[in-house]
């Protein structure tokens, strides 16, 4: 058979054969019109498949005997993982060649799911970042996605919990981050996990829970979120027929009670499991399927007050370890986040503000736990802040700037993150650091001007600059948004004392006494007031051993970086600033059979002034209902750009994009404090002048559009 032709060339050069095959340059004759998955399932030993059940039309047992192909599963194995990793290394190829080589890598990691290849699973388990940075640069749309295939794979073959939280993520971001497809990926990867001896419905728990946590982001929809968690969960019981409707009904009362009685109720309804009324002093199914925290609020201060009482770094460890590994264990149990989050926030944080992260296994831990928590929950800006702050105390500001600049595209309405980041640029004396960190501190100023702490780093950037005015306007109006705060009262006395013209001296020395008078025991400002009380006898001369108060070391250079995710990451926020670039954008859109996620087509479109573009026309109702206001926004500014657009249309148009907004301010659940303010100011800003309109609004949504990010390269290990 001439197949056979292909074995023996097989047995020679595994990974040429394996090219070939995949190409379809392999004569594999009588077997040419199938697959080339097919092909294999047809030609190797049944010993090699995952399902060891006999295919349509073969016999119910293998022939007795030496099968003489018991070799080729583990060539075939050898060439696989070799082909992967030599592709994975490659450079790419030219852009009308990317389909067909697209198709190929799809394929390639099909076979893993119908044979035993432990060789190929090893190479995709191990340097995970590494396949994920390669397969996403190929993904051309939702079915031609070979990191799905690859997500596939590694859920084929788990056998431990380590990706339960990938899982979880998924069905969080299905349809918004990811495809619709990562939803049902999602819930089979959870339902695959190791079966737990202590915990039968563990797995079950998951999946339901994940379900919940999606419904959480999604409620605002109203009716259509109720339908879809409705209809997750009937494949959920389908795929799970052990439980009977009642023990159904009383599973999953327990689990959706945080979502309310009435929504309860009407999720049951949907499921054709109404509830029954409970006889009084019936016992409720609380403890049965519900599992208890390990401990209240009351735990985590009194390991938050243990942290402070410390007396060194490993006995506040000690005060919070216990804790939070009992909590990491309830989220593995329940896919419940909120309470590992929770404390995980207030005992590192008060860890992180006393003590300096120098011991590794510490570190290493705390950033495992960090890394999880921004898995479960990457919409929390604390979570993000906590993450830059152990950065900082694990004395690697580099990586910390990097989180922060990642904040300000993720979170467009966070003041703190762009403050904290012009403060972590004032450190360094590069021209262009200090640029950013003025224009990052203009934003800050725009949506909020009485930002403290932006006008006492303002304060502190001029009087490097020796710009004495501006030095004390911002550290005047620092004093008059809060009379009592010492930084602004130092900047403005060390202001006054630095430009040393007439008077200068005698003036800070008498501002700064009567608020040493007012605001007693505060070390700096009392400290500074001697030096300039002493300099003032010295004839005003500036004393030997003064130092400038304004003013930190200059930061030592930072060391290249040798962590490869690290560096993946770095890539990620450059790639982002060059993202505004046209000549960037028109090269990376050359390829005419990419189908972006809907947030990146419209990018995209914007940035390139596409405003013609039929781009919502390409994605279903359900995708564009997961981002209301940058689809209005977008309507809007289209009707703006167009001229054949009447004034009724723009009218219209502009009307559905301020009805969200009213809508959004009225909603009970928005518990973002500076979310509001911020799409105030923005709305503000884009109708304050009709010349400037389209371009504000294009800026902002850009800005809205920025959020919606893959999680960066360090959280994937």
């Amino acid at each position: 058979m001439s197949w056979q032709r292909w074995a023996d060339q097989l047995r020679q050069v595994p990974e040429q054969a394996v090219a070939d095959l995949l190409s379809g340059a392999a004569d594999v004759a009588p077997f040419e019109r199938l697959e080339p998955y097919e092909f294999l399932l047809a030609v190797l030993p049944r010993t090699s498949r995952l399902v060891s059940r006999a295919l349509l039309g073969e016999p119910a047992s293998p022939s007795p005997g030496l099968d003489p192909n018991a070799d080729l599963p583990a060539l075939v194995d050898a060439g696989l993982s070799a082909w992967l990793l030599a592709k994975r290394q490659a450079a790419p190829p030219p852009a009308r060649k990317l389909g067909a080589y697209t198709a190929q890598v799809c394929e390639a990691l099909q076979w893993p799911l119908y044979f035993a290849l432990p060789q190929t699973c090893a190479a995709l388990q191990a340097e995970r970042v590494h396949w994920l940075q390669w397969l996403g640069s190929l993904t051309l749309s939702a079915y031609r996605n070979p990191e799905y295939d690859y997500w596939q794979v590694l859920a084929a073959h788990q056998d431990d919990d380590g990706l339960q939280f990938f899982w979880q993520s998924f069905v969080g971001e299905a349809g918004r981050l990811r495809s619709r497809r990562y939803l049902n990926l999602g819930l089979l990867a959870l339902a695959r996990l190791p079966l737990s001896e202590e915990d039968s419905l563990r797995n079950l728990r998951l999946q339901v829970q994940a379900l919940v946590n999606r419904y959480q982001r999604r409620k605002g929809w109203g009716t259509p979120a109720q339908e879809e968690l409705a209809d997750s969960l009937r494949g959920v019981m389908a795929r799970n027929p052990s439980l009977s409707a009642d023990n159904y009904r009383a599973f999953l009362t327990d689990l959706l009670s945080p979502l309310g009685n009435d929504t309860t109720a009407s999720v049951l309804s949907l499921l054709g499991l109404t509830q029954t009324t409970r006889p009084y002093g019936a016992p409720t199914s609380r403890f049965v399927y519900k599992l208890k925290p390990p401990g209240l609020s009351d735990a985590t201060d009194e390991a938050v007050q243990a942290v402070r009482r410390a007396h060194s770094l490993a006995q506040a460890w000690q005060a919070i370890h216990r804790l939070l590994s009992a909590h990491e264990a309830y989220l593995h149990q329940t896919g419940d986040a909120y309470y590992f989050v929770r404390t995980l926030d207030e005992c590192a944080r008060a860890l992180c503000k006393k003590y300096p992260l120098r011991d590794a296994e510490i570190q290493a831990r705390l950033f495992q736990w960090i890394h999880l928590a921004l898995r479960m929950d990457p919409e929390d800006p604390r979570l993000w802040m906590l993450w830059q702050l152990a950065l900082r105390q694990a004395d690697q500001p580099q990586r910390a700037r990097w989180v922060l600049w990642e904040m300000t595209r993720r979170f467009p309405e966070n003041l703190p993150c762009r403050v904290e980041l012009a403060r972590l640029l004032t450190d360094s004396y590069d021209p262009d650091d200090q640029a950013q960190s003025e224009r990052l501190l203009r934003q800050v100023l725009m949506l909020d001007p009485d930002h403290l702490h932006a006008h006492s780093t303002v304060a502190q950037l001029a009087i490097r600059r020796r710009d004495w005015d501006q030095a004390l306007d911002h550290a005047r109006l620092g004093l008059r948004i809060d009379p009592s705060d010492g930084v602004s009262a130092l900047l403005l006395a060390t202001a006054h004392a630095r430009r040393n013209g007439p008077g200068d001296l005698q003036t800070a020395i008498e501002d700064l006494q009567r608020f040493v008078t007012r605001y007693r025991g505060n070390p700096r400002t009392e400290g500074y007031l001697r030096g300039l009380v002493q300099r003032q006898q010295a004839q005003g001369q500036p004393l030997a051993n003064e130092e400038d108060e304004d003013t930190v070391s200059e930061v030592a250079a930072a060391q290249p970086e040798s962590d490869p995710t690290w560096r993946a990451f770095a890539d990620s926020v450059r790639s982002w600033a060059a993202s505004s670039d046209p000549a960037y954008l028109a090269a990376t859109s050359a390829d005419a059979d990419r189908v972006l996620p809907l947030p990146q087509a419209l990018r995209q479109a914007v940035a390139l002034s596409q405003w013609d573009a039929d781009v919502l026309d390409h994605y279903d109702a359900a995708t564009k209902r997961e981002f209301p206001l940058e689809t209005r926004l977008w309507h809007y500014l289209q009707t703006l750009q167009s001229a054949s657009s009447s004034e009724a249309e723009r009218a219209r148009a502009r009307q559905t994009v301020q009805a969200w907004l009213e809508a959004e301010k009225r909603d009970p659940g928005q518990d973002n404090s500076s979310w509001l303010p911020y799409l105030h100011k923005r709305w503000e800003a884009m109708n304050a002048s009709t010349a400037a309109t389209l371009t504000n609004g294009a800026e902002w949504l850009k800005d809205l559009l920025d959020r919606y990010q893959p999680l960066p390269a360090p959280l994937l290990t």
